[in-house]
């Protein structure tokens, strides 16, 4: 009987043993599973979020490409340089038109780099640079890609000084 006895103790820590052991393989094998969920998750996540910012690029720059288009053909087609208010007053239109909401400053140079006009969505020349030259504000490198854009119709885009001016 104390053999009996024995054995069955035995067996019972084999088999609590095996179903330790067994826990810790589904435990494992949960724990894994769902670690591998959330990372898909994340994927997915940031795939999605990846997708919005190129749609968002994308719908920007086609608004941009209309905004210069149209501007370059509004002032194509005057007789006389256009005024600034006249200008500011086209841009607001178009910017209505493509439901355009975030800030912009338009600046004009002459071939001579003086500021002609400078405006936003509320202010004709908020930072007094009609009249300036770019030559104070700006390094000789920057003048000299100035010049080099100024030599064809293509567009110039340069890094804003500051808030205000860009």
């Amino acid at each position: 009987m104390f053999n009996d006895l024995k054995l069955f103790k035995n067996n019972i820590t084999i088999f609590i043993i095996s179903l330790l052991i067994l826990t810790g393989i589904v435990a494992y094998l949960l724990n894994f599973s769902l670690i591998k969920s959330f990372h898909k998750e994340r994927i997915n996540k940031l795939q999605s979020v990846h997708n919005e910012a190129v749609a968002k690029v994308n719908y920007s720059l086609n608004n941009f490409a209309t905004l210069i288009s149209a501007l370059k053909s509004f002032v194509e087609n005057k007789e006389t340089l256009p005024t600034d208010i006249e200008v500011q007053t086209f841009i607001l239109d178009i910017l209505d038109e493509i439901y355009y909401q975030d800030s912009i400053v338009i600046s004009y140079v002459d071939t001579n780099h003086y500021f002609v006009y400078s405006f936003t969505r509320s202010q004709i020349d908020p930072a007094n640079l009609v009249g300036k030259r770019v030559t104070d504000i700006r390094d000789t490198d920057h003048i000299a890609r100035l010049n080099k854009a100024m030599a064809d119709s293509s567009l110039y885009l340069s890094e804003p000084i500051n808030l205000i001016e860009g």
